[in-house]
């Protein structure tokens, strides 16, 4: 069965009249962002994201498979690089089927807000199911809070990147289609990252 790293790109496709990036196996080399926020009195000191797994259907229709564990973004990191597992149930797929990943933002992981743009989603599969694994996935980000002086309140962002081998946000481990002939396996190669913050039981 193909096990891939799955790469958040940064070219698009418009499926269904909605414009998405790519989700494909190889990534682009220009890296591009998106940027959501909030206006506050007094300073918050993170921001918190997380990402929701859909099988897209050929029919413009989806179905909800996993939700990820939240992440928290601190003020004062800088750009950084944050993981979080996801277990991802065996799901029986049709041909046409694709994989469709949506980022969310959210003040104090209560209330959650979809980013702008960042919605991914991948090539029709052409396989009849996904299998049941632990995805890791891989993702860029920053929480910044500036006061501003003339508003008197502080303007608080939540941001994220991919796109490039700067940024090489991504999925691990996913895995689709039926096992590969004794002998042919198939081989992901997947890059590695040091330094890293983690969420959900995964260890740097």
């Amino acid at each position: 069965m193909p096990v891939e790293a799955r790469y958040m790109r940064s070219d698009t496709e418009t499926v269904d009249s909605t414009t998405y990036y790519r989700l494909l196996t190889s990534n682009t080399t220009t890296s591009t962002s998106d940027t959501e926020g909030w206006s506050s009195s007094r300073k918050p000191t993170r921001g918190f994201i997380r990402a929701q797994i859909y099988v897209y259907h050929a029919d413009g229709t989806e179905d909800l498979i996993a939700t990820t564990d939240h992440i928290e973004v601190p003020e004062g990191a800088g750009i950084d690089v944050y993981s979080v597992s996801v277990g991802i149930p065996e799901t029986a797929l049709s041909t046409t089927d694709r994989i469709k990943v949506v980022w969310q933002w959210s003040k104090e992981a209560s209330t959650w807000y979809n980013f702008s743009d960042a919605k991914f989603i991948t090539e029709q599969l052409n396989t009849t199911i996904l299998n049941a694994a632990t995805w890791t996935i891989y993702i860029y980000a920053e929480f910044t809070s500036t006061w501003n002086a003339f508003l008197k309140q502080y303007t608080n962002t939540v941001k994220i990147y991919w796109g490039n081998s700067t940024y090489p946000s991504r999925i691990e481990n996913f895995s689709w289609g039926t096992a590969a002939p004794e002998g042919q396996p198939y081989i992901s190669k997947i890059q590695g990252i040091t330094g890293m913050r983690t969420w959900g039981g995964i260890s740097s």
